[in-house]
């Protein structure tokens, strides 16, 4: 099924006078059935007017007027920006070192040049020289830019993880990416004869050697590497000269990499077109992949890394071309985020989006560097418009910046001229303060009826995501009169300031309705946050969470015997909720044209919601009627009078594809709507992971289910396996019958 190709649903409008919304009258959107009857009501009546004169009738609108939110508490209050100062928290540490990488244990290990790692407890600020860790230094070239360049550990290796390294080797001269274990009997020790190398490749200067390896949250290795002056090879996909590279831990290609199939070392690749990427990093919130790619004769650039993309050089340096006899045109290659002239820096560093609890003015800030200006900045991305806010100058003078380096809180320190130094701004201590309860946001005018405060629009979606059974509700609110930039197929543009709520309940196995919680996701500045409050047992009020947790439940389900089904519901983390609610998903997962392209129930009138929403101009321009035929529009995938096909792409639209998406950290497959089936790269498709030891697996087999990896995923509950990964702890039967009726019935388009 093709969503930008509308498969339209009959317009449904109630004749009810109109009359202003109920705040926070909880109702629901309309089932197809239910819409097609109203419809052929209103034609019945031959559209009668207020006038008497037929054919001049105007249904109500569902939405009066718009009404202008006030007392929310979210985004919350965020100082301005203050002085940044580069403290010497560790003054009596020798050598900041040219890597440093936190073993998530509370230690930090630096990488001299030379070949030799040392470990130290990063609480202990009088720590000396430090720990010898690991001496490769026989084995290492550190001539010029050479040397031992890169660090990492492996995030789920615990306190005996191993440590992984990029450095270059002499006789003969090669970059080198290699495994080291820790001593059994002590993790602060490394032996050089462990060494497993996983990549290994000749170069032939001792320049542009690039040098970072870093896990990515994916679980899986990425690395570096500079155009080693050999300018032109950094367009060559069969080296891996001036790009960045993605393996598994034991050094094979990734799975799903973009280039896999193709001859050399293309398997490996995940992007290509960079001169020389000393530093890249992972926003830990978001997943995003940023770099900073050195420049050669006048501009320095930062770039946002996205799967399969090309950044151009040597055709172009930044955005201005440089060797392109072939004339290519610059909209062939992806685009910088931000570019900075020779006369402001000639070396960037790279650094970290700053996603620490002690300075909220630099929180969601790139913070970078530039090695011979010796100075250090913070950039302000605007995901939802893709554009920079500001690029703020945050220190100057720094002795020579080399790297950055990230705790396992999020707190930065940036190593240069031989010191570590901590990043502090002057902030008060600790959060924007965040209401403790839910009670306190000003979101719910009156929470025994769950009545929000006047402005607060409700909606409902027409494909719901799975939550194991819970019904919700959800409501959006925009800061004053801001308006949505819509898009009839795609993804929505939020103004900064949006806030959107959805409240979850389930009707428990003695048919009493449990109150479970009522998130609250909202964009600030640019960068996106999501809280869960948890509800007590009476009902009465939610407490803010600031880590996941669970609730046993005990719910009906015929399924089970005794007809009682006992699970723990999951309250995510802040740091979960945007793992699902993802860049590439759009951030917010419910609020598109097929999601709310449908009927709803506002208490006084029955309006499709883009009609509703239009005229009280919440678009950024008038969208027009909303039965235009180019206006994408899902089913419900319980609908069993809807085609078999819709009804699995919009289960897999709305609950798979803010994941699986071309733009995602997981592009093996592409779950959207609105791409056509054969680009979905998924029916009749070898899957990548078959845990189920299937004879001949498919990720969707056309007519046999039962040997669709993609199906059987969605049906079993074992960790690692289970799909979705996050958050569910039950089976959803009805997102089984549409995906396997779907594979059954030979996946009808």
């Amino acid at each position: 099924m093709d969503y930008s190709a509308s498969r339209r649903s009959t317009l449904a409008i109630a004749m009810k006078p109109q009359l202003p919304p109920v705040p926070g009258a909880r109702r629901r959107a309309i089932g197809p059935v239910l819409s097609t009857l109203l419809a052929a009501t209103l034609v019945a009546c031959g559209g009668g007017g207020a006038d008497g004169v037929s054919g001049s009738f105007e249904p109500a609108f569902g939405l009066a007027e718009r009404q202008v939110v006030e007392g929310l508490a979210f985004p919350p209050t965020v100082p301005g920006l203050g002085a940044v100062t580069l403290p010497d928290i560790f003054p009596n540490l020798g050598g900041g070192g040219t890597a440093v990488a936190p073993d998530g244990n509370g230690r930090f290990f630096t990488a001299d040049k030379n070949g030799v790692v040392w470990s130290f407890d990063i609480t202990d600020r009088s720590t000396s020289i430090g720990t010898p860790f690991l001496d490769i230094s026989a084995k290492v070239d550190s001539d010029g830019e050479a040397g031992l360049l890169g660090l990492a550990f492996d995030p789920s290796g615990g306190t005996n993880g191993p440590l992984y390294a990029s450095y270059v080797a002499a006789n003969p001269l090669r970059s080198v990416v290699s495994r080291f274990s820790r001593s059994a009997g002590n993790p602060l020790v490394a032996d050089p004869a462990s060494e497993v190398v996983l990549f290994e490749r000749p170069r032939t200067q001792r320049i542009h050697c690039g040098g970072m390896v870093a896990f990515g949250p994916d679980g899986l290795l990425y690395a570096s590497f500079g155009d080693d002056t050999q300018f032109n090879e950094a367009q060559n996909l069969a080296v891996h000269h001036g790009k960045i590279l993605r393996m598994t831990r034991d050094g094979a290609p990734a799975p799903g990499n973009p280039f896999a199939g193709q001859a050399g070392d293309a398997p490996f690749v995940y992007a290509l077109g960079f001169r020389n990427v000393w530093r890249f990093s992972f926003d830990r919130t978001t997943g995003v992949l940023w770099a900073g790619d050195v420049g050669e004769s006048s501009v320095e650039e930062i770039d946002i890394v996205i799967a399969g993309r090309n950044y151009g050089w040597p055709h172009y340096e930044g955005t201005q071309e440089l060797s392109n006899p072939q004339g290519l045109p610059f909209d062939m290659f992806e685009p910088p985020v931000h570019t900075y002239p020779h006369s402001a820096g000639k070396s960037v560093i790279g650094g970290y989006v700053y996603r620490g609890a002690q300075y909220p003015s630099l929180k969601g800030k790139y913070i970078f560097a530039d090695f011979v200006a010796k100075r250090m900045l913070g950039l302000t991305w605007d995901a939802a418009t893709q554009t920079v806010v500001s690029v703020d100058e945050l220190a100057t003078g720094i002795n020579f910046p080399v790297t950055f380096a990230e705790d396992d809180s999020g707190e930065l320190y940036i190593s240069a001229g031989g010191q570590l130094l901590a990043i502090q701004a002057s902030d008060p201590a600790g959060e924007p303060t965040i209401p403790n309860l839910l009670s306190e946001t000003g979101i719910f005018a009156d929470l025994a009826t769950l009545a929000t405060v006047p402005g607060l629009i409700p909606y409902d979606v027409v494909s719901p995501l799975w939550s194991d059974g819970a019904a919700k509700d959800r409501w959006i609110a925009l800061p004053g009169l801001e308006q949505i930039q819509f898009d009839p197929v795609g993804n929505w543009i939020f103004p900064d300031g949006s806030v959107f709520v959805k409240h979850f309940e389930i009707e428990l196995s003695n048919s009493t309705v449990a109150r479970l919680e009522t998130r609250v996701l909202w964009s600030d500045r640019g960068a996106w946050q999501g809280v869960t409050y948890r509800w007590n047992e009476a009902g009465t009020d939610a407490e803010l969470l600031t880590g996941p947790e669970t609730r046993a439940l005990e719910v009906f389900d015929a399924s089970q015997p005794g007809g009682v089904l006992s699970f723990d519901w999951q309250f995510p983390s802040p740091a979960q909720c945007l793992q699902c609610h993802t860049d590439s998903g759009g951030r917010v997962l419910g609020i598109n044209t097929p999601q709310i392209n449908s009927s709803y129930d506002y208490g006084s009138v029955i309006d499709n919601q883009l009609r509703a929403w239009n005229h009280i101009e919440l678009f950024t321009s008038d969208i027009g009627p909303a039965d235009n035929p180019d206006f994408a529009t899902y089913v419900d995938p319980a609908d069993p009078l809807a085609p078999l096909g819709d009804r699995a792409r919009s289960y897999l639209a709305a609950n798979c594809a803010h994941c699986h998406n071309e733009q995602s950290l997981f592009p093996v497959m592409d779950l959207r709507g609105s791409i056509p089936q054969d680009q979905m790269n998924v029916v009749d498709v070898d899957p990548n992971f078959d845990p189920f030891g299937v004879l001949d697996p498919k990720r969707i087999k056309r007519f046999n289910k039962d040997e669709s990896v993609l199906w059987l995923r969605m049906q079993t509950l074992t960790p690692g396996i289970r799909m979705p990964p996050l958050s569910s702890q039950r089976v959803d039967s009805v997102g089984l019958e549409a995906v396997g009726g779907w594979a059954d019935a030979g996946a009808p388009e």
